[in-house]
């Protein structure tokens, strides 16, 4: 759910003049979930809606143990949230 929230971010940053209809459908998101997603594009920067896409795909692979983790599955959320929240932030 995160992931496809920052992966509709980047593409909502990249939408430029397009009116509200045609974002709407290009996200596949109703009209009242638009604003949600223009705070966001606003707040962070396109490098901050990458680096979240990268810690996101990061703890994925750490969860399902593909990639080494040093602690439990709580730290791991507590950590990814952190680092979401100072992630390229405006």
């Amino acid at each position: 759910v995160v992931f496809n929230f920052f992966k509709k971010v980047a593409i909502f940053q990249t939408l430029g003049q397009k009116t509200d209809k045609e974002k709407m459908s290009i996200l596949g998101i109703p009209y009242f979930a638009l604003s949600e997603y223009r705070t966001a594009a606003a707040n962070y920067q396109v490098k901050g809606v990458a680096q979240a896409i990268q810690y996101l795909s990061e703890a994925d692979l750490k969860a399902k143990g593909i990639k080494e983790s040093t602690g439990k599955d709580s730290e791991l959320i507590i950590e990814q949230v952190l680092k979401l929240l100072s992630a390229g932030r405006k």
